[in-house]
């Protein structure tokens, strides 16, 4: 649904529980998100540690609306260890979310913001761009502050264009 088109669908309702049993567009959103976060059951990680995994979701809609609900469904399974959700752009980069098991040992942010467009929170932080040669390093990388918390990739920030 266009987000206009919902804005409009939503405005008239003052109280949002009025909105879900009088509106006719909340039932085909509520069915949107069932069939789109069910495909999250089908989903196997492309890279897995002991302290974490990593999931590439392709450049889809579905997968555009549910990567953040997955990446906290994965941590809120499984507290102690640390994930990668890449989602594939239309421009060949990736967009991630990442969310740490211990965050007051190895930070979210403080993994995201090696690169040139990470930041976040502690606990969950994403990188809005990284380029497709710049995975394999991705890889490494999460693998290690994850795990031992030694870096591979020395200088990452910079071996991404900015």
């Amino acid at each position: 649904m266009a987000p206009d088109a919902l804005y409009r669908a939503l405005h008239p309702f003052a109280d949002p529980f009025d909105f879900i049993t009088a509106s006719e567009c909340y039932p085909m959103l509520a069915d949107g998100y069932r069939s789109d976060t069910a495909r999250m059951e089908t989903l196997k990680p492309n890279w897995e540690m002991a302290n974490g995994a990593i999931y590439i979701l392709p450049c889809a809609s579905w997968a555009r609306r549910i990567s953040g609900v997955f990446a906290n469904t994965l941590a809120s399974r499984e507290e102690t260890r640390s994930f990668a959700v890449l989602t594939e752009s239309t421009d060949g980069t990736y967009v991630v979310s990442v969310r740490s098991g211990k965050p007051l040992l190895r930070s979210a942010n403080g993994f995201c913001g090696q690169f040139p467009t990470g930041g976040g929170r502690r606990g969950a932080a994403g990188i809005n761009s990284l380029p497709a040669s710049g995975l394999d390093c991705f890889v490494k990388a999460f693998s290690e502050y994850f795990g031992v918390g030694e870096k591979v990739c020395n200088g990452m920030a910079h071996a991404y264009p900015m």
